[in-house]
């Protein structure tokens, strides 16, 4: 995939923008500053200027794709912790769409479609020190991490041609990634919160649904919602 950037120094939404303008396959928009970026459950996405990568990928999806697009969040998380791992850092991904290191954020990604396209939409905390007290607990960067500032460029770059690889393997329609996603899942074998249920965290089907067990026994799969790790009771199947 080649890609084609666009900069704006200031913006409301990357995602936004890139569905408004229907962006052509292979455009990023990228900015230093997002005023209205949002997150998944349209929570808004807090960044600090010129700190961090905050940036809208768009593809065109195929017709034999689109019925799998939920998947596709989790490619993208995949792809962003490969990345991660060319720059020295191991990191998890928490279903469907976070990116964390040592169970704290490090990177969001916001899957929207429109039609025949998609816009992936990746917020990674590069650079960022401090961040706001509601999320100061819960929240790093790779400055944190690593001990070092780094070039938002080579981070961004690195996202991207990860990103290429794995968006091939979805064309593809690869299911190969389930066992690749699950060696790396946060919480996996962990009793959290789903919603308001106490649930067993087991894994992933081959479509990307969330498959877990409740407190009776009975397995089920959960196609969306927010997991907390806030009372979790076990950490074995």
């Amino acid at each position: 995939m080649e890609f084609k950037k666009q900069f704006f120094e200031v913006i409301d939404s990357t995602n936004r923008y890139a569905l408004e303008h229907e962006c052509a396959h292979g455009m990023v928009i990228y900015t230093d500053e997002q005023t209205a970026g949002i997150g998944r459950f349209k929570r808004p996405w807090q960044a600090a200027a010129g700190m961090n990568v905050m940036m809208s990928i768009c593809v065109d999806i195929p017709e034999e794709s689109r019925a799998v697009i939920g998947r596709l969040a989790l490619f993208c998380g995949l792809a962003v912790t490969a990345a991660l791992q060319q720059l020295g850092v191991e990191a998890q991904v928490k279903w469907p769409n976070d990116v964390l290191v040592a169970g704290k954020k490090l990177a969001g990604i916001l899957v929207e479609t429109r039609g025949s396209k998609a816009v992936i939409g990746i917020g990674l905390n590069v650079n960022q020190l401090d961040f706001p007290d509601e999320v100061a607990a819960k929240a790093t960067s790779l400055a944190l991490v690593t001990g070092t500032e780094l070039d938002r460029d080579v981070v961004m770059d690195a996202v991207l041609g990860q990103f290429a690889i794995y968006f091939d393997r979805f064309v593809a329609g690869t299911t190969d990634f389930v066992a690749e996603y699950e060696r790396i899942m946060y919480g996996l074998g962990s009793w959290v919160k789903v919603d308001a249920d106490q649930v067993l965290l087991l894994g992933i089907d081959a479509s990307g649904t969330l498959r877990i067990r409740d407190e009776i026994g009975m397995e089920r799969l959960v196609y969306s919602g927010a997991i907390s790790f806030e009372s979790v009771y076990a950490d074995m199947l």
